[in-house]
């Protein structure tokens, strides 16, 4: 009868062909005893596995279901951080305009103001003195007015003057 008893007498096995580790991968090679009780030591026994994430026990394994309910959860997570980083740079980016905004704004505003004081300040005076240089041609009873012409010159140039100091002095 084969397969039995008497038949290992003529089929014994050969101690080298026996591999006591766990990295031998030779075809024909048994595995000695002391492994296959080395594997059954550090199996792990189904009623181990946990398949929750309430336990504290450090030395039960987690199930992959629950693996995969904790991928879930962080993949929730970083999408709900990516909308929320996206939101926060939109809003940010918008604040930065807007406060570029409100000080362009704010000098535009100072600016044209210190220019509408100097445009008044000019204007006043070069109607007075046209009006002075009137008054004195009038009573000098002037027909000529070539000099007067000429003063009217040297007031332009005095009001380009006073623009050109404004614009030094950052009044404009």
């Amino acid at each position: 009868m084969a397969g039995d008893v008497s038949d290992l007498s003529t089929n014994k096995i050969n101690t080298s062909a026996i591999a006591n580790n766990l990295t031998t991968d030779t075809a024909g090679k048994v595995l000695d005893a002391r492994q296959g009780k080395a594997l059954n030591d550090a199996k792990v026994n189904i009623a181990d596995i946990v398949d929750d994430v309430t336990h504290t026990d450090t030395d039960k394994p987690l199930s992959a279901n629950q693996g995969k309910v904790l991928k879930d959860a962080i993949d929730t997570i970083n999408s709900g951080l990516n909308t929320a980083e996206t939101g926060l740079v939109a809003r940010v980016s918008a604040l930065e305009t807007e406060v570029d905004m409100t000080s362009a704004s704010s000098r535009i505003d100072s600016a044209l103001s210190r220019l509408d004081a100097i445009d008044d300040s000019s204007t006043g005076a070069i109607k007075d003195i046209n009006d002075k240089i009137d008054t004195i041609a009038g009573e000098l009873g002037m027909t000529d007015t070539n000099g007067l012409k000429t003063l009217g010159t040297r007031v332009d140039e005095l009001e380009t003057n006073i623009e050109t100091v404004a614009t030094e002095l950052g009044m404009v």
